[in-house]
């Protein structure tokens, strides 16, 4: 596999909601993934257009929408073929690229759940190892909190 920019073919002019998000979503993927891109845009350059209209795979009816990825001038796919790419962790290959060794691929919003509940244990575990002052546990300081509460005055009496 060779080394060459991935080129994302986009629009930036669309009444399309849902190509705008592809078109953010293939961006922010890479991006993620830490993957050198290169974005053109096909609505102001007309040469551009015609590359990606000839080069990318032919829909049924009309021409390819973008976006669509290319490595150099090698043709990727567009956005639903990259979508099953990353769904199988095979955007390197996907993108004709060689995979960083050891690296697994993360996207965002995986794994993190883990994270935050491995987090949050960390923190109660220290927080329960910390030294109470003068001796006392966590669990006297909360009792004792919980009294003053009770008899602090409020603003009735």
């Amino acid at each position: 596999m060779t080394k060459m920019v991935v080129k994302v073919y986009i629009t930036g002019v669309s009444a399309s909601t849902q190509l705008r998000k592809h078109q953010q979503d293939v961006l922010d993927i890479l991006g993620g993934m830490k993957i050198e891109h290169e974005m053109i845009d096909v609505s102001i350059d007309d040469e551009a257009r015609q590359f990606m209209w000839t080069n990318s795979k032919q829909p049924e009816k009309g021409k390819p929408l973008p976006p669509q990825i290319f490595n150099g001038d090698e043709y990727c796919g567009g956005w639903e073929e990259f979508e099953v790419a990353k769904e199988n962790e095979q955007v390197f290959d996907f993108l004709k690229l060689d995979q960083p060794a050891g690296e697994k691929i993360k996207f965002r919003g995986e794994g993190e759940e883990e994270e935050e509940e491995k987090k949050d244990a960390e923190e109660e575990k220290a927080e329960n190892e910390a030294p109470a002052e003068e001796g006392e546990t966590k669990e006297e300081e909360t009792k004792e909190e919980e009294t003053k509460e009770e008899e602090a005055p409020t603003e009735e009496e």
